[in-house]
């Protein structure tokens, strides 16, 4: 329950996936956000609890001078096995039987800035906090004319969560610029969870995978900041692409997890 006693529950999975939008009369994959922000400037959100978000909880596009902050996750997981019987906790020799997939916590898009991330916990199907900035299909349909797409000027503290992909997510890619941004203060905390085996990563910037028109460069991916960090996936750090003035530091890993997985090669 939320630090006020409010839950958002996305209740019974309606089947709307990114595989299945737009197909057979279904809307776009967004419509299946619990809350979806778009051009807001001047907004605080905490004390809630989302559960089963049926895609992301909390989705932000083109907004600014924000707080997010005493939030919890606890999303579906169920997967359904090769006879069609469901059952809980995820695998991840077994992410086809997932039944919820991509089912972030907080997602910053383009164009968002000056926000302030804190004291976020549960357990999320993909990334707990995410800012991603990318130019797609999602970006198109919310951009605004005239705003700066950049996603920057972004502080994440305390987050303890159980993720099964990533803790903390940055990427860029399709010349949208992702800068200054500092995290601070990030736990794993899916030893023994009920919910998943081992994630993937506590924080993770950038992707060997092209989500974007091309690969981000090092004028548009910089100054970001890394500390504090407890990983128990497979990596505490992950780090992918072209990156200026990148610090990390105090970086713990846990268990089997390694300490960093470096490639940050041009792709």
């Amino acid at each position: 329950m939320g630090k006020n006693g409010a839950v958002l529950d996305g209740g019974v999975y309606n089947g709307l996936s990114e595989k299945t939008q737009l197909q057979n009369g279904l809307p776009p994959i967004w419509k299946n956000n619990l809350l979806l922000f778009t051009n807001v400037d001047s907004f605080e959100v905490a004390g809630l609890a989302c559960h089963n978000q049926r895609w992301w909880a909390l989705n932000f596009i083109y907004c600014a001078n924000g707080h997010l902050h005493d939030l919890d996750f606890k999303a579906c997981d169920i997967g359904i096995d090769d006879q069609g019987q469901p059952y809980h906790g995820l695998k991840r020799d077994k992410y086809s039987e997932i039944l919820v997939k991509n089912a972030d916590g907080i997602d910053l898009r383009q164009g968002c800035h000056d926000i302030l991330i804190e004291n976020i916990t549960g357990f999320t199907e993909d990334d707990t906090v995410a800012l991603t900035a990318l130019n797609g299909n999602l970006e198109k349909a919310f951009a605004v004319e005239g705003l700066p797409m950049d996603l920057c000027r972004v502080t994440v503290k305390n987050v303890a969560s159980a993720a099964f992909c990533t803790n903390v997510r940055l990427l860029n890619q399709g010349t949208i610029p992702l800068h200054d941004i500092l995290v601070d203060g990030v736990t794993d905390t899916s030893a023994e969870s009920p919910y998943m085996d081992q994630g993937l990563y506590a924080v993770r910037i950038g992707d060997p995978h092209l989500y974007g028109d091309r690969h981000s460069t090092k004028e548009e991916t910089y100054n970001i900041t890394i500390r504090n960090v407890r990983g128990r996936g497979r990596y505490a750090l992950g780090l992918a692409g072209e990156i200026d003035r990148l610090t990390y530091e105090n970086i713990q890993p846990f268990d089997s997890t390694q300490l960093l997985e470096d490639r940050r090669e041009t792709f």
